[in-house]
């Protein structure tokens, strides 16, 4: 396990998104680590489906779960070193974030760059990775075409 290659750990967290491009399908397994933030037509909405214990932790079952996108949606997944500051409530923290996230609008270089600037990071006192996807749509197909 993950928490053996880690002196003095006894559990991890993780997320593992698949995104399926062909049918717009995206498939998370996650274990214990924040959710990922789905931001479709303005509104963020966490992705708490597919939850699971840290890793680490014995005899424990992982679901998955899955989610259609649509086009325009971001999905928006973050380490801890993002969301959690000592001084403030977890919940907050991660309100604040969705609000941000919801008003930040549909350019995805500036609203990761709002994202950072807003919730503090720029002197991060732990591991910060902000990691944005924004889903297009279906490839097209031309037609006549057979793969």
């Amino acid at each position: 396990p993950v928490v053996d290659h880690v002196q003095g750990a006894t559990d991890a967290t993780a997320v593992a998104p698949i995104l399926d491009t062909n049918h717009g399908q995206l498939r998370i397994s996650r274990a214990g680590h924040i959710p990922p933030l789905l931001v479709r037509s303005g509104e963020a909405t966490y992705l708490e489906q597919g939850g699971g214990l840290p890793l680490g932790w014995p005899d424990h079952a992982r679901v998955d779960a899955e989610i259609d996108l649509e086009p325009g949606d971001i999905l928006l997944m973050v380490t801890d070193g993002v969301i959690e500051r000592r001084e403030d409530a977890l919940e907050a923290r991660l309100a604040e974030f969705a609000l941000l996230a919801g008003a930040g609008g549909t350019d995805i270089e500036r609203l990761c760059d709002v994202l950072v600037f807003e919730m503090g990071v720029e002197r991060p006192s732990d591991d910060v990775v902000l990691l944005a996807v924004k889903y297009h749509g279906l490839p097209l197909v031309e037609q006549g075409t057979t793969t």
